[in-house]
């Protein structure tokens, strides 16, 4: 796919070999001047063999090239480099087959690189691929994920409100509801609009708030969205309706999250209406927002900043005194985080003292610190509740719950 700027975009579609494992990547090669684009990475092997490239492991690579242009190529070479401190190209060279136009193929013999042990645990690493074919220079790229994420939050409405809640505040008006109008997956979606097909209201300053959840590192936001509201005609990149997201680590203070990974904000509000009064929408004049018409699209937000802190989000659409539209729809929402897993887990015992539950476990001599999990199923998602160095985690909270205990 063409991007606005002349990029060719995309995601890792697979690689099947016997030692084949997955990996994601997002890929990007530029086509001036490179007829030979890499368009799929493939992980052939990597050192404890569970498909993940992470820190402290070597892995072998296959990038696969296609010829995008009109020409033939009969020799093909290929010199692999990096940008990353945290990575090491032990075998840069590898030759392909010719390529006729349109074809694709891998590389004779892999790539091979490792990771330095103390990366962090999730990066992304730039792969730059310098190439000789038939004594043309060529250059191309792709990005390439170390380590994981794994889902551990997601919400599809497809369950009812469940901990969410919406409103608003003063005399704005609120429409969010749950709608079988529209959805991403299944049924039903939330929306901000006409329980109907019409158009939703003037003075809106809607706001959906989740309950609070405790965060994963490296945790990244994922939802779909669609939206249909009001633009300025005068001013193209101006919005007198439109919506935002927020995040708050004590449900009190809110600030917006500004810059997404993917799907991020298209417009900006209003500071006047169109006959020079001021915008009658609930935001600052320049808010940067999502506006205008579009389908389905997701949106992806980086949480890393926010460690593995609590927090809640708030998806929030307004609108001014005038014209509506049929407004704002979100489904399922995801969170994405580095899970450390069982690590080493401790042998626990679990006593009851009413009102509490006790959780106790032998001290290790070479620990430092002690994580304590729980979960209300026995496979997870599991979520911390301790990270201290004592040996013991008590608490009263109702349960059932089930724990596991990890030292560092």
């Amino acid at each position: 796919m063409l991007d606005t700027y002349g990029v060719v975009q995309g995601n890792w579609v697979g690689w099947s070999t016997s030692v084949a494992a997955q990996i994601h990547s997002v890929i990007q090669a530029h086509i001036h001047p490179s007829s030979l684009v890499i368009t799929d990475v493939g992980l052939l092997s990597e050192t404890d063999g569970d498909g993940i490239l992470e820190p402290g492991e070597s892995a072998e690579l296959a990038l696969i090239l296609e010829n995008i242009g009109d020409e033939t190529y009969t020799s093909v070479n290929g010199l692999l480099s990096t940008d990353s401190e945290w990575i090491t190209i032990t075998v840069a060279a590898a030759d392909y087959p010719g390529f006729a136009p349109g074809e694709q193929h891998a590389n004779l013999t892999p790539f091979q690189l490792t990771v330095d042990a103390g990366a962090p645990p999730l990066f992304d690493a730039d792969l730059h691929l310098a190439l000789l074919a038939d004594g043309t220079e060529h250059e191309t790229a792709a990005v390439l994920s170390i380590g994981q994420l794994t889902e551990y939050y997601r919400v599809d409405v497809e369950s009812g409100i469940g901990d969410w809640t919406h409103g608003s505040t003063g005399d704005w008006n609120d429409e969010w509801h749950i709608s079988t109008q529209d959805s991403q997956s299944l049924t039903h979606s939330w929306k901000c609009g006409a329980t109907g097909a019409g158009d939703y209201g003037n003075h809106l300053d809607s706001r959906l708030t989740t309950e609070p959840i405790q965060l994963l590192p490296y945790s990244r936001l994922a939802f779909r969205q669609r939206i249909d509201c009001e633009l300025s005609t005068a001013f193209p990149d101006s919005a007198y309706d439109g919506a935002i997201l927020e995040i708050s680590t004590d449900g009190i203070n809110w600030v917006q999250l500004t810059t997404a990974l993917s799907g991020g904000y298209n417009k900006f509000f209003r500071w006047e209406s169109g006959g020079g009064n001021p915008a009658t929408h609930p935001f600052p004049g320049g808010t940067i927002c999502w506006s205008g018409s579009y389908n389905w699209l997701e949106t992806v937000f980086d949480l890393t900043a926010y460690g593995e802190a609590t927090v809640q989000f708030r998806f929030r659409f307004g609108s001014d005194n005038g014209t509506g539209a049929g407004g704002w729809f979100i489904d399922d929402v995801v969170l994405m985080g580095y899970d450390i897993g069982p690590g080493d887990p401790l042998v626990i015992t679990i006593s009851y003292s009413e009102p509490n539950v006790v959780v106790t476990w032998d001290e290790q001599p070479a620990a430092t610190g002690y994580k304590v999990y729980h979960s209300s199923e026995p496979y997870g998602p599991f979520e911390l509740v301790q990270d201290g160095t004592l040996n013991s985690y008590t608490t009263s909270e109702a349960g059932p719950f089930f724990y596991y205990v990890t030292w560092y």
